[in-house]
């Protein structure tokens, strides 16, 4: 079966209700890390939205989309985005192992912190190649940039913060398995 290259290979996974699924369960992983460390989350993927994009903040400067959680407590709020990727992979000039996003949503991510003077979190859950739970706060990531290919920005993982570790990552999905039954 022969691939589109001109669609982004998120773009198999079909509409935008399918991808929400997929990216719903990395959602729920980081909710329970959060709720774990005494934060209140707020899933703001629960507002009603478009099939385009998701559910929006209106500021002063404008509409933006909004990141997928809203997370109270511990003396501030932030918000979190959260992205659900395959594995880190390496980059084939400098074999630095690297993972990444789409550069337009790093610039919305950086355009919701600007408009709300709210700081803003990336938060990566790989499903293999380690599978810790890194990230951090989008304004540092932003210059932080391994290199940009193809319209994505992608970051050596020794430079995002590990957030929770592999065997934490086991206990939160075992949880969450456990809470289907």
């Amino acid at each position: 079966m022969s691939h589109d290259h001109r669609r982004p290979v998120f773009g198999r996974i079909g509409t935008f209700r399918a991808r929400l699924s997929y990216g719903g369960w990395a959602e729920r992983i980081v909710s329970l890390w959060a709720l774990g460390r005494g934060l209140t989350v707020v899933p703001l993927s629960a507002v009603p939205a478009d099939d385009a994009c998701g559910p929006r903040i209106s500021t002063p400067d404008g509409v933006h989309v909004a990141p997928d959680l809203l997370m109270l407590g511990l003396g501030g709020s932030h918000f979190v985005e959260v992205k659900r990727k395959s594995a880190p992979t390496a980059h084939r000039i400098s074999g630095t192992i690297c993972t990444g996003i789409e550069r337009r949503d790093l610039d919305r991510y950086l355009a919701v912190a600007k408009a709300t003077k709210t700081p803003v979190d990336l938060m990566l859950v790989h499903d293999t190649g380690g599978a810790e739970l890194l990230g951090g706060d989008v304004e540092r990531l932003a210059s932080l940039i391994h290199h940009e290919a193809g319209g994505m920005v992608f970051w050596d993982v020794d430079e995002l913060d590990v957030l929770a570790e592999a065997d934490e990552m086991d206990e939160l999905r075992a949880a969450m398995a456990g809470s289907r039954a």
